[in-house]
């Protein structure tokens, strides 16, 4: 098992020489592979922190389309822009309340029914969604 643990890259990096285990430096050897682990949970960590910021990135961008189509007055191309990304992000806090500040913000209130009734769905505790 040890040496399959040092072909992972990861761990090839940490250690200064191959895993040598004696006996009588058991206590030495576990501080190793719980050093080992802490770096192993900050790499998974660092990975997830990552990709949670990724997708706000790209949650943000499709944002910034339905912002543009609706400047540019294609409200049917803004709406499915909307409602793409809503649906596919669901479980994103606040995601159908944005959306719908934005259409309402643009006059298109009715089109903002949807997402506020999706965001009462979602969390029906929640009273920003009828705050305005």
């Amino acid at each position: 098992m040890l040496r399959e643990l040092e072909l992972v890259p990861d761990i090839q990096a940490q250690l200064r020489g191959p895993f040598k285990f004696k006996k009588g430096s058991e206590k030495r050897f576990a501080l190793a592979l719980a050093a080992l682990a802490m770096h192993l949970e900050k790499v998974e960590q660092r990975d997830q922190d990552s990709a949670v910021q990724e997708n706000l990135n790209r949650i943000a961008r499709v944002f910034d389309k339905a912002q543009e189509a609706i400047q540019e007055k294609n409200m049917p191309g803004a709406r499915r822009v909307l409602a793409s990304v809503c649906e596919q992000n669901s479980t994103e806090p606040g995601i159908y309340t944005k959306a719908a500040k934005m259409l309402a913000d643009a006059g298109l209130h009715m089109d903002a029914i949807p997402f506020l009734e999706k965001a009462m769905e979602v969390n029906p505790r929640m009273p920003r969604p009828l705050a305005r």
